[in-house]
């Protein structure tokens, strides 16, 4: 994690910054990766929600997913984040790491693919 990015989301969360966007400190890190972050965040008895929508209708695990940032993906499935969800312009998760050119796609693929198949069963 860059001290830089570190930075950003702190600065969020202390001045509110991303919020014209409707974004949680948790929706700010997970968009940048930072798997540390929304660990503390998602902790047990927290206020963060990992289902929250931003004013897109997309969720921290859409964003994480997006960017192909794998272990915030799944931390985040860990935590039970709504994997069916889909923000407003129809994406889910799923469909967005498809989507983006990232070097993780077919392994975020897989791993929701098979978080899927263990919630069925």
């Amino acid at each position: 994690m860059s001290h830089h990015s570190s930075m950003w989301v702190l600065t969020l969360v202390i001045k509110g910054q991303g919020y014209d966007l409707g974004w949680t400190p948790l929706h700010a890190a997970a968009c940048e990766g930072h798997r540390a972050i929304c660990a503390v965040l998602t902790e047990q008895g927290s206020m963060a929600r990992v289902g929250e929508m931003d004013i897109e209708g997309r969720t921290p695990l859409i964003l994480a997913a997006q960017e192909g940032h794998w272990s915030t993906v799944k931390l985040l499935l860990d935590r039970r984040s709504p994997i069916d969800h889909r923000a407003y312009d129809g994406h889910s998760a799923l469909s967005a790491a498809l989507l983006e050119n990232n070097r993780y796609r077919k392994a975020i693929h897989a791993h929701i693919q098979t978080y899927c198949q263990s919630r069925i069963t």
